[in-house]
Formats: structure tokens, C-alpha cells, sequence
């Protein structure tokens, strides 16, 4: 049996590589766009929280505990597990959380950028 020789067309490896090249641009934008989207909307969820934290540390008490470690350290001294305890009992955890979790989210998402833009100057 006598197999035909099939020839490709001639431009069809520029073609291939221009296809590619385009997927991968596309994807770079893909991933870029969402990189910057999430450290923006972590930056505004870090406001919040912020914001948040100020007004639950406020409400539970948390300053007035906090601003006697600042003023009467032999009180403190004399009593310290029952201040530790009370200061730990005032301090609004959930608030903390979220406020640790946006910045740690936020810094993600920023260290990453760098080599975005690298990779972007290798796409021009």
C-alpha cells in the first residue's frame, strides 16, 4: 500500500505559534485583572475591618484595658492573670481574623504583581 505524502500548508507553524502566543496573552490578562481585583478589593476589606476593629475593641471594653497597661503597670504587676484574662476576654478575636486574613491576602496578591509585569514586557 502506497501512502500519500500530505503536505501542509506552508504558513501553518506561524499560524500554530501566532494561536498560542494569543492564548497565552489572554491568559496573562486573565490572571493580571484578577490579581489586581483581589489586592483592591482585600485593600477595601482591610479599611472595613479596620473600621470594625476600632468599633468592637470600643464596645467591649478592649481600650480601657488596654490604656491601663499604659497607665498603672504595678496593678498590673499585682494582677496580672486576672488582666491578661480580662484583656484577652475584651479583645474582639473575629475582627482580628478577618483583619489578618485581608492582609495576608492582600500582600499575596501584591507580591505577585512584580512578576506580572515582567512577564508582560516579555509579551511586547
Amino acid at each position: 500500500m502506497n501512502i500519500r505524502e500530505i503536505n501542509p500548508p506552508e504558513n501553518l507553524e506561524a499560524k500554530i505559534l501566532k494561536r498560542i502566543s494569543k492564548s497565552e496573552k489572554r491568559a496573562f490578562i486573565l490572571r493580571f485583572s484578577g490579581r489586581i481585583a483581589l489586592a483592591l478589593s482585600s485593600f477595601v476589606g482591610i479599611i472595613a475591618s479596620v473600621i470594625y476593629l476600632v468599633q468592637e475593641a470600643s464596645r467591649t471594653g478592649f481600650y480601657s484595658y488596654l490604656s491601663l497597661a499604659f497607665s498603672d503597670s504595678t496593678i498590673i504587676a499585682s494582677y496580672l492573670k486576672e488582666f491578661t484574662m480580662s484583656l484577652a476576654e475584651s479583645m474582639p478575636i473575629f475582627g482580628f481574623i478577618i483583619f489578618l486574613a485581608l492582609v495576608a491576602m492582600f500582600i499575596w496578591s501584591v507580591s505577585k504583581l512584580p512578576r506580572f509585569a515582567k512577564l508582560r514586557l516579555a509579551f511586547n
